[in-house]
């Protein structure tokens, strides 16, 4: 997989959206090429099972009884067709980049170019804000005995020395799927306020269109904590700025 990072400003929705499309684009020279090779009877390709996840999604139009009757032959027709789509289609089925935990490495990207290259994402649950410490995700789930609410920790960094811990999210368009996002946004935000170092700085990086319209009213849920902030990647990146003056 070859994920493409394009950061041409401080418009973070603008970076995420052109990776995506500049990652589809790379998506689909690799996967003409591994859809080749199935067609030639590599059993063995990496993009076997995100044909075979088709397939199974509509196993019946396709004329099988059930998933587990699916064959490779099933998976090199299906390629042997994507093979012989117009140009205009084949972009359709390669790999998708949303699915391809882009956003995320375009946002913190975004910070590096314009804040210090001190920040970098971190694996999920590494670090969890919980019960006021940062915390890895199996702690939080020990001392708790149950799943947490809040968060993984999505980047770090520093900035004039100061540790900076990061949520992040991208969201376009508005949808159920969203409205649990802002929700796990605040339940973050939540357990930032907790944290007894105050010299830590929690942020909150919420770019695209349906993100950045709740960050006024998480904005006012975070008044009153000056280590805490929400905006979109310019607002963060100008926050951040001011504090290293």
């Amino acid at each position: 997989m070859s994920k493409k990072i394009i950061v041409e400003s401080k418009n973070g929705a603008d970076n995420v959206d052109k990776s995506r499309r500049a990652t589809n684009i790379s998506n689909l020279n690799e996967d003409k090429v591994q859809w080749k090779k199935i067609v030639d009877g590599d059993t063995k390709s990496t993009v076997i099972p995100t044909i075979m996840s088709r397939l199974e999604k509509n196993f019946e139009y396709y004329g099988f009884g059930s998933k587990d009757k699916i064959d490779f032959v099933a998976v090199q027709r299906m390629a042997k067709k994507y093979l012989e789509a117009d140009a205009w289609l084949q972009i359709d089925y390669c790999r998708d980049s949303t699915r391809q935990s882009i956003d995320e490495s375009v946002q913190t990207a975004t910070l590096e170019k314009y804040i210090n290259d001190s920040f970098k994402n971190i694996p999920n649950g590494k670090e969890v804000p919980f019960n006021g410490k940062i915390v890895s995700k199996k702690e939080a789930v020990g001392l708790n005995g149950k799943q947490i609410k809040a968060r993984s920790v999505d980047a770090v960094g520093e900035i004039s020395g100061t540790k900076v811990k990061i949520f992040q999210k991208y969201s376009k368009v508005a949808g159920s799927g969203q409205s649990h996002q802002t929700l796990e946004t605040q339940n973050w935000l939540e357990e930032c306020f907790k944290i007894e170092d105050k010299s830590i700085l929690f942020v909150a990086q919420l770019d695209g269109g349906e993100a950045e319209s709740h960050i006024p009213e998480l904005q006012t849920l975070v008044n009153g904590h000056a280590n805490i902030f929400v905006g979109n990647s310019e607002q963060v990146i100008d926050w951040l700025t001011s504090i290293n003056k």
